[in-house]
This record gives C-alpha cells, sequence and structure tokens, in this order.
C-alpha cells in the first residue's frame, strides 16, 4: 500500500462510497498491498514469492540462477505503439520486478493486475502486448516474462501468464504454512489473510461505516491546547482522554 499511496494517491482501499475513490484505485492499491514488502526482501526471498506464483515458466525462464539484486518498480512508464496505431504513446504496467543474476542476463517481470476493472480477452492481450514494448524501451535487450492476475480468468497469452487472484491465493497457501519462518512464508501468510478480508467482502469494497458501530466523524489527530500555567499537563490531559481515530461500539 506504501507505493500505491505515494505514487498513485491511493488513500483508501476497497471503500466504495469515498468520493475520491475510482476502481483503478483499488487495483493500484491491492497491486501495491501485495507486491511492496517484495522490495523489502532479499533477491533470493523475492523470487521464491515470485517463482511460487508463476510456476513452471518463471522457473524455467531463471534457470536456476541465483538473483543478487533486484528492483521492485511500480507503473514505470514507457513508449509503444498508440491503440489507433498513429504514433507513440505513454504505456504503462502495474508492476515490473527486475533482477540480477550472478551470471548471465538481467530479467523481467512485467505484471498487470486487474481487481474490478474487466477487460475483453483480446483487448487484455494487446494491452499487456503494448507494456512489454513499453519495458523493451526502457530495458532493450533484457528477457521478460508478462504475467496477468484477475478476478476473471483468462486464456493463456503467448509469453504470459495468466490467473486468478483465487489461483494465486491457492499457489502461496503451501509457502504460507511451511514450518520454518523466512521472509517469504511471512509474506504468503500475510498476503493470504488480506485475501481472505478482501474476499469476505465479495470482492465489492468494506463499507465506509459498519452497521453495527458508529461512525466518529473527527479527524484522527487532534491539536493539543494552547500553552496555559499547568502546561504540559492539559496536554498530557488531552491525548489520553482523545476520542478514538475511527469507530467505537454503540
Amino acid at each position: 500500500m506504501l507505493h500505491a499511496f505515494t505514487q498513485k494517491n491511493a488513500r483508501r482501499i476497497f471503500q466504495a462510497r469515498a468520493s475520491e475513490h475510482k476502481p483503478e484505485k483499488s487495483e493500484d492499491a491491492a497491486t501495491s498491498m501485495v507486491f511492496s514488502p517484495l522490495a523489502f526482501m532479499a533477491a533470493t526471498d523475492a523470487l521464491e514469492c515470485l517463482v511460487t506464483v508463476l510456476g513452471a515458466p518463471s522457473r524455467e525462464a531463471v534457470a536456476g540462477r541465483r538473483p543478487i539484486d533486484h528492483e521492485i518498480i511500480f507503473w514505470p512508464q514507457g513508449q509503444a505503439p498508440s491503440w489507433n496505431g498513429d504514433g507513440q504513446t505513454s504505456c504503462e504496467p502495474d508492476l515490473v520486478v527486475h533482477f540480477t543474476f550472478e551470471d548471465g542476463s538481467d530479467f523481467l517481470f512485467v505484471g498487470e493486475m486487474k481487481w474490478n476493472w474487466v477487460m475483453e480477452a483480446s483487448a487484455l492481450a494487446r494491452e499487456v502486448q503494448r507494456e512489454r514494448i513499453a519495458m523493451k524501451s526502457l530495458f532493450p535487450n533484457t528477457p521478460q516474462m508478462g504475467f496477468v492476475i484477475a478476478k476473471r480468468a483468462y486464456a493463456q497469452m503467448p509469453g504470459v501468464t495468466t490467473l486468478t487472484w483465487k489461483a494465486f491465493d491457492s499457489r502461496i497457501a503451501a509457502l504460507s504454512r511451511r514450518a520454518v519462518r523466512s521472509p517469504s512464508s511471512i509474506w504468503a501468510k500475510l498476503i493470504r489473510d488480506f485475501l481472505a478480508a478482501a474476499d469476505e467482502w465479495g470482492f465489492s469494497g468494506i463499507p465506509a461505516k459498519p452497521a453495527d458501530a458508529r461512525w466518529d466523524t473527527r479527524p484522527a489527530f487532534y491539536p493539543l491546547p494552547p500553552p496555559s500555567p499547568r502546561w504540559p499537563d492539559v496536554a498530557i490531559e488531552s491525548a489520553w482522554n482523545a476520542r478514538p481515530a475511527f469507530w467505537t461500539a454503540e
């Protein structure tokens, strides 16, 4: 969520009634929620997460090589042929993971995520192709593999692995239950918890106001009172007596 917050202005996740909420914000937030943690892992752990999700094609692509560095890039902008074929336009995938290995060439995983936005299969295939071309403009001569994760099941595309979020959850299940804890297993457990919470609301949005709670519309943070003879005692009392930042049960 950190990257979606800083780069895409996603302020709420799956809150359908928020005035600034748009369908693409859920996609940005979900993408960041799931993949931002990989930025803070060692390259070997990040690669294990991706290979677990993407399966045999990704294992064959890296050919057992050991990664020594990686970079998680959200929404990188490159150039690709426009939709109408009239020149070049900006094009950005949702995610690029760039790996450097001890030997051999670097490798890119180029990802497109769909949450509530449903595209026709032909349009999605064309968009993914444009994104891969755009990344070639940024990373020339670097092999790459595309992938799509969506709620809707799409047919496989040449050079692209497609799977649903349900399949994603199933693929990381064993990793989340690994007896020996590791960054990748902890990631898998937390992401499964996140997907379960999202699915509990039918992927339709976490309500802005629970039915059995009183919404507190006051700001999350309260200004301290001005200086007084009792300062800082007054400030301490004010902080302790402040109402909760969100909501409380009736």
